[in-house]
């Protein structure tokens, strides 16, 4: 039987989904399969917590016995075998107290192949640094360092420093237009 769904799995439940079909409607993807976007609604730190408390099982099954009202709602029309590929997204939030480098590398390990248990994709920071842009042709974006005792600003730093001060780009044409900023 063929493998009929793709996991997406969001730290958050509001940036990150408006970015991720943003994206998709940008470049025009389009699936012969299916893709579904699961919100975990906590931190990496957490993330690592479930699984290892439960032995590092497929994520699907963990995410079954111990995720949220929602997530079980929201999951239980998959079985693994069907699922072709997960990926996730999770912010590193290296100021927060939970932060352990070590847990964050066997997160890395475990989450390595996206047909497997999956592929873990960390924003550093945080998904903020997304908008990290001083101008449009910011060449210093890809080398931006933060310190981390910092990133408990981060955001309020990005509004700050970002050169369109709003994520436009994450609402609807509508409110674009209303604004001097319009990029789609």
């Amino acid at each position: 039987m063929k493998k009929t769904n793709i996991l997406f799995i969001f730290e958050g439940k509001k940036d990150e989904n408006k970015l991720f079909n943003k994206i998709f409607k940008l470049v025009k993807t389009e699936f012969f399969i299916k893709y579904n976007i699961i919100t975990m609604e906590t931190h990496i730190h957490s993330l690592y917590d479930k699984l290892n408390n439960n032995q590092f099982q497929d994520l699907l099954t963990v995410l079954k016995e111990s995720g949220t009202f929602s997530q079980k709602e929201q999951l239980k029309k998959f079985v693994v075998k069907d699922i072709a590929e997960i990926y996730l997204f999770f912010d590193l939030d290296p100021h927060d107290n939970l932060f352990d480098p070590e847990k964050i590398n066997a997160l890395l390990k475990f989450f390595n192949n996206e047909t497997e248990n999956g592929k873990l994709y960390i924003n550093y920071p945080m998904l903020e640094s997304f908008y990290h842009l001083i101008n449009i042709n910011d060449i210093d974006y890809k080398n931006r360092m933060i310190k981390i005792k910092d990133c408990i600003n981060y955001k309020k730093i990005v509004n700050d420093e970002n050169f369109i001060r709003k994520r436009y780009f994450l609402y609807s044409k509508s409110k674009c237009k209303k604004s001097k900023f319009y990029y789609m």
